[in-house]
């Protein structure tokens, strides 16, 4: 391959780098793009299970501490 066509295709190659780039940028502008789908599903659903488990947790304690008194024969 001589010069001028090894110039030519660096420039082409370049060019089309740019209009994917370009391409990918007003797809993640319009909210099309799609990539980090998984990895926010998955951190939305470790957020709810924490959430979950701090409510468990809560009523857990609520209630443990409900049945908890100076007197066990007392407790009903």
């Amino acid at each position: 391959m001589d010069y001028y066509m090894a110039v030519n295709v660096a420039a082409e190659q370049r060019h089309d780098e740019l209009r994917e780039i370009e391409t990918s940028r007003l797809l993640r502008r319009a909210g099309v793009d799609q990539r980090g789908w998984l990895r926010v599903q998955a951190d939305k659903a470790s957020c709810r299970l924490g959430e979950v488990m701090m409510t468990v947790g809560g009523r857990l304690m609520c209630h443990e501490s409900k049945s908890r008194t100076a007197f066990p024969a007392f407790a009903s």
